[in-house]
């Protein structure tokens, strides 16, 4: 049976100014796949302000034979301080492991007084996406 990536694992690190956020709530959110297939999951930012989620797939004989396009809603918010904002969203388009911005893994530095970074072919990242 075919393994689908809908979202890829997401690491990530919250900082104001700098300086980690501890205690901060992130809100991952997707839609879609071939049964649309619709979920969020939470969790919060240790003592160095990092999180992760991991990697979300389904199986399927059926999306393997039938012919469909792939299109996966996703978004990430974070919760800092009682303000909710929005750092990542985009439509993925594809199945693959790390897929959504050409094979670079989604490892976030969110800084709300910094100038967001821009990757990929829609700007609706709204975070520095890290090199590794």
């Amino acid at each position: 049976m075919a393994k689908f990536v809908l979202f890829s694992p997401v690491t990530g690190k919250i900082v104001i100014a700098g300086k980690p956020v501890a205690g901060a709530s992130v809100t991952r959110w997707y839609k879609g796949g071939f049964s649309d297939k619709q979920a969020t999951d939470k969790t919060t930012t240790d003592a160095g302000g990092n999180f992760s989620f991991p990697e979300v797939t389904f199986s399927s004989i059926m999306a393997s034979i039938i012919p469909h396009e792939a299109v996966v809603t996703q978004d990430i918010k974070v919760t800092v301080n009682g303000v909710e904002t929005l750092i990542y969203a985009t439509v993925k388009r594809n199945y693959d492991h790390n897929g959504e911005y050409g094979g670079k893994p989604l490892d976030f530095v969110f800084d709300p007084t910094a100038q967001p970074t821009f990757i990929g072919p829609d700007p609706g990242i709204r975070v520095t996406l890290s090199a590794k």
